[in-house]
């Protein structure tokens, strides 16, 4: 595995530990947090510059590199609501948008297209970390800075935090429309391409009695994560860590049938996706 990839990876195993020591009621935690926060978000830059420097660009790294920045992005924001900083419908319109375009991006660079990304969608990354490191700051140096107290203060008024996120959800809910449009006939091509592709895999698996239908495929897949070029496993952990944050979802008596339920149907599902198209 290449350095940037090693670093990509390291961006990677840093967001959990960011967001639960950013959770934590220990103010020693929460400035460590930003510290942890600080280092990944670097290693963002870094990896690229080594990358293009030594020439090490790969096919892992275009896929999961903008993955990792928006989990990463995306764990700082499911953070605020849990901590009740900001509105969790706010945050799931711009971990949705984020996650579902990069995975979009990626998959059409992995197939030789280029997407183009126009200067709102520069300015809404911006307005994000703006955003996040001033919660984060302000959060942390409160209690050790009095004499910026006030400012803090202005920061973390509720009425401030509300409309600032609600701006930056408009801004990244609307570039992403903006980005579908704009490349709309690159995407539409690529994902005909793969479904021909996979209507041609599975033509011979079509007459095979109590084949998997769409539902078994999504849950043999893990939600689709299965069918990610690379890292499936990775990314449907990733996926199951998201989905932790949903609010009411960790609650014993809903987390424990939901994973009896999706693991009884998901063996049931891959035995048949097995018998359809062979052992993997």
């Amino acid at each position: 595995m290449t350095v940037p990839n090693q670093l990509t990876i390291l961006r990677i195993l840093l967001t959990p530990i960011f967001v639960v020591l950013f959770i934590s009621e220990r103010l020693i935690f929460k400035q460590v947090s930003v510290l942890v926060f600080a280092v990944a978000a670097l290693t963002d830059w870094y990896d690229g510059w080594v990358a293009r420097k030594f020439g090490t660009v790969s096919r892992w790294g275009i896929f999961l590199d903008p993955l990792a920045d928006k989990i990463l992005t995306s764990a700082a924001f499911i953070a605020f609501a849990w901590l009740g900083l900001v509105e969790w419908w706010m945050v799931w319109v711009i971990v949705v948008r984020d996650i579902s375009i990069t995975l979009l991006r990626s998959f059409a660079e992995l197939r030789g297209r280029t997407l183009h990304t126009n200067f709102s969608a520069k300015v809404k990354t911006f307005a994000q970390m703006v955003f996040i490191y001033a919660i984060l700051l302000a959060i942390v140096l409160k209690n050790s800075l009095p004499g910026l107290l006030p400012i803090f203060n202005v920061v973390l008024d509720r009425s401030v935090v509300y409309y600032s996120m609600l701006v930056i959800t408009i801004l990244t809910f609307g570039t992403g429309v903006q980005y579908i449009i704009g490349n709309y006939r690159i995407l539409y091509s690529s994902l005909r391409a793969v479904r021909g592709e996979a209507e041609e895999a599975s033509g011979s698996s079509a007459s095979v009695e109590g084949g998997p239908n769409l539902l078994d495929k999504i849950i043999a897949t893990g939600l689709g994560t299965g069918l990610s070029p690379f890292a499936p496993g990775t990314v449907g952990s990733l996926l199951a860590f998201l989905i932790y944050f949903i609010p009411g979802f960790h609650e014993t008596f809903i987390m424990l049938p939901a994973i009896l339920i999706f693991f009884a149907w998901g063996t049931l599902a891959a035995d048949r996706m097995e018998k359809a198209y062979g052992h993997d």
